[in-house]
């Protein structure tokens, strides 16, 4: 203020007007000086009231510790009310979810939620087709070269794999592989092919598109996978006699080898013991003859360079003969002349109708092939205890 008023001086100023300056100056230091004394004042208070509640806040301390751990625990209650009623509402929408489509029995509820988030994506919730159903590791989707059954059964052939096709997929790929342009489907969600967990790929009836809630989808799919097997077991079965059976073999998919050889054996079964009644009395030793001569020939072929999958499908159908040759041997050895002996209807007897389809019987029990596609699984050796098991 001073060095303000000693320009003016020098400046010829007035000196009304640093009389003014001085004045203001003079009024601004004492209300500084009034501020400090206050904040002073203040400060000495809080310093005072402090050490005045400092005895009584050390004691109501422990008092307010217990009364925070309290809220904290009523808020945790709380939030695992909420967490409880959350998971009610989860599990029975789940189990809404499993009573539309069974098979999410078999899966896990964290299962179960990916794949209900990822419905609308069929091929993120391939995943878990195993869980669904048990051989199977994916369904093929169409709609371009890297991805479409075609182009992975080319693929295969390539590697040395059997891929098992129908008819009208057997011209297919042979028009694919020998380099002419194959239409494929334009629906990204179209499924042509089902590839089993040892790597087999099995062609479907006709395409199926995966659309709609995905537990409508997903029972379209082993719907498709039931026509299939169907399909296939159909032309396993009436292809039969057309070429050797060491050839026949290779053209259709392992479950339909077993069920239409299983089926043939029943059916020969069936006529040796029509021809014993017409007078033929050799006819069931031919038919031991003719079944050792089968399983010579398998033995044979098992015994050649195969890959992993030809050799489990042959390993399969060398089981079954086996125990075919078997219960033949048996009815030769016990004289048995009738097929309503117990002998014969204790077996486990497979018969095909162009109608019925694929039936099962044992004693005066029937049932229905259900399809299910089971893939390259094997066979356990069969012994007589098993055909116990059977009929029991």
């Amino acid at each position: 203020t001073d060095a303000v008023v000693m320009e003016i001086d020098n400046q010829g100023g007035s000196s009304g007007a640093a009389a003014t300056i001085r004045r203001t100056s003079s009024a601004s230091a004492m209300r500084r000086s009034s501020s400090l004394a206050t904040l002073r004042l203040t400060t000495i208070g809080a310093a005072v009231v402090a050490e005045r509640h400092s005895n009584t806040s050390s004691q109501q301390h422990q008092g307010g510790a217990g009364v925070v751990v309290t809220q904290l625990e009523s808020y945790l209650e709380g939030i695992e009310d909420i967490l409880v009623q959350c998971e009610k509402a989860l599990a029975d929408y789940l189990e809404t979810k499993r009573k539309l489509f069974p098979r999410f029995f078999f899966v896990s509820s964290a299962d179960l939620v990916d794949i209900l988030s990822k419905g609308s994506n069929p091929r993120a919730v391939m995943t878990h087709m195993s869980k669904i159903i048990d051989s199977t590791e994916t369904f093929h989707f169409d709609g371009n070269d890297s991805s479409s059954p075609v182009g992975t059964a080319i693929l295969r052939q390539q590697q040395g794999l059997h891929v098992f096709e129908n008819t009208a997929g057997s011209a297919m790929l042979a028009a694919a592989a020998a380099g002419a342009v194959v239409p494929t489907s334009n629906n990204s969600k179209g499924v042509w092919a089902m590839e089993s967990v040892q790597g087999e790929l099995v062609r479907l009836e006709e395409e199926y598109i995966c659309e709609g809630p995905v537990e409508g989808w997903m029972d379209g799919c082993v719907r498709a996978m039931q026509r299939a097997m169907r399909m296939h077991i159909g032309e396993a079965h009436s292809g039969y006699t057309d070429r050797p059976r060491h050839e026949w073999m290779y053209m259709y998919p392992c479950q339909a080898v077993i069920v239409a050889s299983r089926s043939y054996f029943t059916a020969e079964t069936t006529q040796a013991f029509q021809m014993i009644e017409d007078g033929n009395d050799q006819a069931m030793k031919d038919l031991s003859k003719q079944l050792r001569g089968q399983l010579d020939t398998l033995i044979k072929e098992v015994l050649t360079p195969k890959d992993g999958n030809t050799r489990r499908m042959l390993v399969h159908l060398i089981t079954i003969d086996v125990h075919n040759r078997d219960i033949v041997q048996g009815l030769v050895d016990e004289r048995i002349e009738s097929s309503e002996s117990f002998v014969w209807q204790s077996q486990l007897r497979y018969y095909w109708d162009n109608k019925k389809g694929s039936e099962i019987r044992i004693a005066d029990a029937e049932f229905t092939n259900g399809y299910e596609y089971i893939g390259l699984c094997g066979c356990l050796v069969i012994t007589k205890l098993t055909d116990r098991c059977y009929i029991t």
